[in-house]
């Protein structure tokens, strides 16, 4: 079953991540999630961080 995600919590997942508060299956487990959809959303912030230095010429 896919479930809908907010970015807000998104976003709260991936600073935990990045504070490294603990490791990737606690994280998981912690907020009812998949390493799977943890990467996804590692990449979906990537991808905006790399639109944000793009410029228009």
């Amino acid at each position: 079953m896919y479930k809908q995600y907010t970015t807000e919590f998104k976003l709260e997942v991936l600073l935990a991540y990045e504070n490294r508060e603990c490791t990737i299956q606690e994280l998981c487990k912690r907020y009812q999630i998949t390493k799977y959809s943890l990467k996804q959303w590692i990449n979906e912030l990537s991808g905006l961080q790399a639109d944000e230095g793009a410029t228009l010429d």
